[in-house]
């Protein structure tokens, strides 16, 4: 069991999401913070790798060991400054919670395909 200043630590997150953009060939770099706190495990749709994205996906935690929902911020749209915290408007495009007493983990891209076998599976079960 964890307590006291440990357990503090745990449950009072601040990972934030950023963009980084580098530029190869100045050699600069520069950065943007696009979340408030307590988003992690930033993903993208790993079939444009390399390529521009406009939408990136990360789970919402209410504690560091607990995945509350999903998150979708727009790249293209400019985040909204000064919010404390997670909410739809400015750069953010979309929340899903997954309810009271469920726990999920990082967003995963599957293709209609893959979607459609998946869930026949699921039904035929």
């Amino acid at each position: 069991m964890v307590s006291g200043t440990i357990k503090e630590n745990l449950e009072n997150i601040c990972n934030e999401l950023y963009e980084m953009r580098f530029n190869m060939k100045t050699g600069l770099a520069s950065q943007k913070k696009l979340s408030a706190s307590a988003v992690d495990f930033p993903r993208v749709n790993e079939s444009y790798t390399g390529r521009r994205q406009q939408y990136v996906y990360g789970t919402i935690l209410d504690n560091i060991t607990k995945v509350k929902g999903i998150i979708k911020f727009d790249l293209h749209a400019e985040p909204e400054t000064g919010k404390t915290k997670l909410e739809v408007g400015g750069n953010v495009k979309g929340i899903y919670d997954l309810g009271p007493g469920s726990f999920g983990s990082e967003a995963l891209f599957l293709s209609l395909a893959c979607l459609a076998l998946l869930l026949k599976k699921m039904m035929a079960t």
